[in-house]
């Protein structure tokens, strides 16, 4: 899976979901990851789904997840929270659909 790499915070960092991470999203969320995905699309999320997709992104990304939740408070959440709903459809994103680059390559 390729991650999404992106400047967020202090550094440039990598977000990757893994199949076990979804699954997560989905147990948290109540619905399958294609309603979350619309949810998030239709601007129909509650307030934590997108910044629990990055958080997430940021443990499969290879960060502690304490240090996942401390860069969320820090950088993602005074901000306004559309910035936090692009990257998170970026990521999920991603990881259902891939990347230009992945289907040049196929």
């Amino acid at each position: 899976m390729k991650p999404v790499r992106q400047f967020f915070g202090d550094a440039e960092r990598d977000f990757v979901l893994t199949q076990p991470l979804v699954e997560e999203i989905e147990r948290k969320a109540g619905v399958g990851i294609w309603a979350f995905w619309n949810r998030l699309q239709a601007r129909e999320a509650f307030l934590a789904d997108p910044f629990e997709v990055v958080r997430l992104a940021m443990i499969g990304g290879g960060i502690d997840p304490q240090e996942a939740k401390a860069l969320l408070d820090t950088y993602a959440r005074p901000r306004p929270v559309l910035e936090t709903l692009l990257l998170a459809l970026d990521i999920l994103g991603t990881f259902l659909v891939g990347t230009d680059n992945e289907e040049a390559a196929a």
